[in-house]
């Protein structure tokens, strides 16, 4: 029989590293929220942390993709020992649109206090149209 157990850290520092690691190991995939308007789609990543300069947004083979890289650096003081701590993670998350039903030129991207909003202009020829009932 297999037990796994954990030991006590001779330093309290130590176990606060501990779930930085574990972060790092599982990466990270932003939440996403898309919404569909009359004339466009909005797509709304939290994204916060991320720098302009880390960041991607392509619309290419059918998919919006969203990557880039998180950067987190903190720093602690303890009794005998500072710490600092820098952290990255890279992320890229897709999603499969029709590329025919919207109008790719015009795809606008914002990111605003870590809160990325893009923003895919359905066609014209795509959007619903009001049909006039004539009366004989």
């Amino acid at each position: 029989m297999n037990t796994l157990m954990r030991l006590p850290s001779l330093f309290g520092w130590a176990d606060e590293l501990e779930p930085v690691f574990r972060t790092e190991l599982q990466g990270h995939t932003p939440p996403v929220e898309i919404k569909k308007g009359d004339k466009e789609y909005r797509v709304t990543a939290h994204l916060p942390g991320v720098k302009r300069e880390n960041l991607n947004v392509t619309v290419e083979n059918g998919f919006l993709t969203i990557s880039g890289k998180y950067e987190t650096r903190e720093e602690k003081e303890y009794q005998t020992v500072r710490s600092e701590i820098v952290s990255y993670s890279t992320f890229k998350r897709s999603l499969k649109i029709d590329q025919n039903s919207f109008d790719v030129e015009n795809v606008d991207a914002k990111l605003t206090d870590g809160v990325l909003e893009i923003r895919l202009p359905i066609k014209a020829s795509v959007q619903p149209r009001q049909i006039d009932v004539k009366v004989n």
